[in-house]
């Protein structure tokens, strides 16, 4: 039993006074009778508290003074343990020292305080109990003892924390899970949802307002209907619903849910409320889309390469056959039930053996694996290859195989015909003196044909058959270039095999052969692993290579050294010349001389002009054929420059009384170079006056030839070409012995004609008839008057920038050195009436055309010879005079790193090959209606 609880200053003064009573009987009040009611009162008080709480007295200092029974109960002490200790006794340790200091200092200034506090047993389990520390302060206010009623609230606290670990396991669950619960309130419109419903709907944890609306408004628009549409089913009876849907993210992601519901009703079955959970099943429905793809992937790829699985059950003599393999057997998947009996009985006769041999040996070895053939119902033999492991029990029965089976058919009839063009290529080479050989490139070994060991002296069987060898025979000097080409070859940067090389013979010599080669087998990782090739004796072809090149390297000599002739000529002959003839005219000027003199004068002066026209004629020979000679293409009129042609030649055949008749109409317009071109015609003209009769006729005529060709005829009414001689015309210095006439001429200038024209993408040609007289002609590229009308229009007086590209003239400039690319942009921008078109072979001409016309655009290739399209471009951007200019590329470059590179670099554009005509014109359209210093298309 705990001790009586310590008396009370009070108390101690009642029982004073009840005992004063006592021994006075005179005194006025009846004490005790008062004295004991307040002490039953107070007896019942602490009763009923011992019985419910757990109570304890200390002093101020904090001794305890009185504990009760259920305090020792709970405590795990006894009272005589705990009197004159103080709480720390049964202190756990759970709290912070805040909270002692803040309960100490509550009760120290007399106040009350109450709180949950956890408390440890002697046997170390801790307790919680609720607690009130009541301060009995003295007549100063200080307190001089305290009174502390707890209760037990453990069973609270566990159950309490027992529901928050559930609250906490069931968050996490739902977090892990992506699941989120919500319940409705049917008859209220009331709705709550877990914290993980706003995140399944794309929103932070709390930020989407709790509402019906707003979770209608998340599903998908598609998906909309059907979920409303289940609700309202299981809200009318018809049980719980689950269904699949996707929600709509507002930031536009799109995710698959998984919902369920059902709703709870009262006694009269009318719905009250609705519970449902939210599941993100997002990524099982990509694994179901992937597993799907996969899925019909495999069908296709099984399909693709003629392959089925199956699975044979031996005991039952079940078999499970693939959608494949009922192709492979020829049957209807929805007809034919497949069996080990039925696979059995499609097996080819001659084959059965086979197929049952390695049956045996798979219950040995657990694989089966053969070749063989099967008999489709409609008599067709296929060749098919199984591969199976075999499932084998304890007793080492063989339960259920389980394999593929391919359709091999064309790789059997593949092999066969490779080994019968293996046959006949061997005959073949053979015959053609071809040596063979095949490398093994796993073993190093390397057989090589009779006739291969033949070719460099070797009876057969007496090279040794190896890679080695083969390496040992080749020169020291070609080895290195041998392997390159070789490991070139099988890094797939060369598409063929094909080297040449020197071998050593028996004699001690070597011959230049001929290696062909080629990869005809990998293994499973791509790699090579056969090589085979054939080698050619070129020998003689090389001895005459090297006579032609010896030849060639002397033309070349000759040819240069003709160059530096003709130049030191040029240079040496113009210098006295212009002395000759300058000194010559000034002379014209002296009155003094008299006739003789001024004859004497003009001999002199039209020597000179002679032999400088000779001296102008050679060195245009030699530039052309050196290839030095520049042309610019453009539309030239016939008529306006036959007429300043024969302006030149007039004066001289006014001498010999000729008469000049023009059959050439107005319009008819060639592509030329406008220079060379008149330099052509005042050849024919000047052959047609010296070579003409005395007052004989000229007669030019133009008409249209094939393939949209021109051909332009100068006839005269001379003695004639014998037709034995026609094919010495064009041959430099040969005149046709008129080198013994008075007509003077260098015997060259047919030969430059014909080597102009033809540079011109034209044709020369004669007839001739002798006495009658003779016709030379050329054929030119013809072009359209009204494009050269509207070429050689003039431009807008102003001078104004206009949006509209057809509103005046634009000149483009087309730097390509492919002659038929230009005649596809001629003839694209002959669809553009106010397109004038300049054109350039040469990169260099390029420059120096736009540096003199600056062109409203350029079309520029990029492959050329000497400076490529990007080199040209700088040169351009480099120039303040060029750079505004935009500058298209055409180009066969289409990849998109050529693509991306060209517009860094700063084309206007980037067209590729095959060019779209539409497409084309209009981007000329775009690029020619910009404003100024617009920025790139980037298209």
């Amino acid at each position: 039993m705990s001790p009586p609880p310590p008396q009370h200053p009070t108390e101690a003064l009642v029982r004073e006074i009840a005992l004063l009573a006592r021994t006075h009987p005179d005194c006025p009040i009846h004490l005790p009778t008062a004295i004991h009611d307040v002490f039953y009162e107070r007896d019942q008080h602490l009763m009923a508290i011992n019985a419910h709480a757990i109570v304890s007295i200390t002093d101020a200092a904090g001794h305890i003074t009185y504990v009760n029974d259920k305090f020792c109960d709970i405590s795990g002490y006894t009272s005589a343990e705990l009197l004159g200790n103080n709480h720390r006794i049964i202190k756990s340790g759970d709290h912070a020292p805040e909270l002692y200091a803040e309960m100490w200092h509550t009760i120290s200034q007399g106040r009350i305080w109450n709180g949950e506090i956890c408390n440890r047993r002697k046997d170390g389990q801790r307790y919680w109990v609720l607690s009130s520390i009541i301060p009995f302060v003295d007549a100063t206010g200080l307190p001089y003892q305290y009174i502390s009623i707890r209760t037990d609230v453990t069973r609270l606290k566990q159950s309490q924390e027992a529901l928050r670990t559930s609250e906490e396991r069931l968050r996490r669950g739902q977090t892990y899970a992506n699941i989120g619960t919500w319940d409705w309130n049917i008859e209220t419109g009331a709705l709550y949802w877990s914290d993980r419903i706003a995140p399944l709907f794309g929103h932070a944890s709390g930020a989407l307002e709790t509402s019906y609306e707003n979770f209608v408004n998340a599903i998908h628009p598609e998906d909309r209907q059907a979920v409303l549409d289940a609700v309202n089913a299981c809200v009318q009876g018809q049980g719980p619903y689950e269904i699949e849907h996707r929600v709509l993210w507002p930031d536009g992601t799109v995710r698959w849910l998984l919902e369920r519901g059902d709703v709870q009703r009262d006694a009269s079955g009318r719905p009250q409320h609705m519970l449902g959970v939210v599941q993100d099943i997002h990524q099982r429905k990509q694994i179901e889309t992937a597993l799907a793809e996969s899925e019909k992937r495999r069908h296709e790829a099984q399909s693709l390469a003629r392959l089925g699985h199956w699975q044979a059950d031996v005991l039952s003599g079940e078999l499970f056959w693939s959608e494949e393999i009922y192709r492979i057997f020829g049957h209807d998947p929805a007809t034919f039930k497949p069996s080990v009996a039925a696979f059995h009985a499609a097996v080819h006769p001659d084959d059965r053996a086979l197929v049952s041999d390695s049956e045996k040996r798979a219950e040995q070895t657990g694989v089966h694996d053969v070749v063989h053939r099967i008999i489709q119902p409609d008599g067709t033999v296929r060749h098919v290859q199984e591969l199976a492991r075999a499932e084998i029990d304890a007793d080492g029965r063989v339960l259920r195989m389980t394999g593929t089976v391919q359709d091999i058919t064309d790789y059997v009839e593949a092999q066969e015909k490779l080994r019968l063009s293996e046959e006949r290529f061997i005959f073949a080479v053979e015959g053609a003196g071809d040596g063979i050989w095949d490398w093994n490139m796993r073993t190093g070994e390397m057989p090589f044909s009779g006739h291969y060991e033949a070719m460099l002296g070797y009876e057969k069987g007496e090279l040794p058959p190896t890679i080695d060898a083969w390496v040992t025979s080749v020169h020291p000097d070609d080895l290195a270039r041998v392997q390159q080409h070789l490991q070139d070859y099988l890094a797939g940067k060369l598409p063929f095999y094909v080297v040449e090389l020197r071998l050593h013979c028996k004699d001690g010599g070597y011959k230049w052969i001929l290696c062909r080669g080629t990869v005809v087998a990998r293994d499973a990782e791509g790699k090579p692993i056969r090589m085979i090739g054939i080698h050619s004796d070129i020998s003689t072809q090389k001895a005459s290579q090297a006579a032609l090149l010896d030849a060639n390297k002397a033309a070349e000599q000759a040819n240069q050294a003709k160059s530096v002739f003709l130049s030191s000529m040029s240079h040496e002959l113009r210098t006295p010349m212009n002395a000759i003839l300058g000194f010559a005219q000034m002379l014209e000027y002296d009155p003094s001389m008299n006739e003789d003199q001024q004859e004497n004068v003009r001999e002199i002066l039209k020597g000179g002009r002679h032999l400088l026209n000779l001296i102008n004629e050679v060195l245009d020979l030699a530039k052309i054929e050196s290839g030095r000679i520049d042309l610019s293409l453009e539309s030239v009129d016939l008529l306006d420059l036959l007429h300043e042609a024969w302006q030149m030649i007039q004066p001289l055949a006014t001498t010999q009384q000729l008469t000049f008749k023009l059959g050439v109409s107005a319009g008819m317009v060639v592509r030329a170079d406008r220079f060379r071109l008149k330099q052509v015609l005042l050849n024919l003209l000047s052959n047609a006056v010296k070579y003409n009769r005395r007052a004989g006729s000229i007669y030019i005529t133009a008409r249209p030839a094939e393939a949209g060709r021109l051909r332009l005829a100068v006839a005269d009414t001379g003695m004639g070409i014998p037709a034995d001689r026609m094919a010495e015309l064009f041959q430099p210095f040969n005149r046709l012995d008129a080198e013994y006439s008075t007509v003077e001429g260098t015997g060259i200038g047919l030969t430059i004609t014909r080597q102009l024209v033809e540079l011109m993408g034209g044709t020369v040609g004669v007839d001739s008839e002798v006495g009658v007289g003779s016709s030379f002609w050329i054929e030119l590229p013809s072009e359209a008057a009204e494009r050269h009308r509207a070429a050689a229009a003039p431009a807008s007086p102003n001078g104004a920038h206009l949006a509209n590209p057809h509103a005046h003239e634009h000149l483009i400039l087309c730097i390509d050195d492919n002659p038929a690319n230009l005649k596809l942009m001629t003839q694209m921008l002959g669809l553009r009436r106010h397109v004038r078109l300049l054109t350039a072979h040469t990169p260099e001409l390029g420059i120096e055309l736009a540096l003199a016309h600056r062109p409203a655009l350029v079309l520029l290739d990029i492959n050329m010879p000497g400076m490529d399209g990007f080199q040209v471009l700088k040169v351009f951007k480099a120039s303040a005079f060029l750079k505004d200019i935009p500058v298209v590329a055409i180009t066969a470059n289409a990849m998109p790193r050529d693509i991306e590179r060209g517009l860094s670099a700063g084309f206007f554009d980037y067209l590729t090959k095959p060019v779209d005509v539409q497409q084309f014109l209009n981007a000329i359209d775009s690029c020619l209606a910009r404003e100024p210093g617009a920025a790139n298309n980037g298209n």
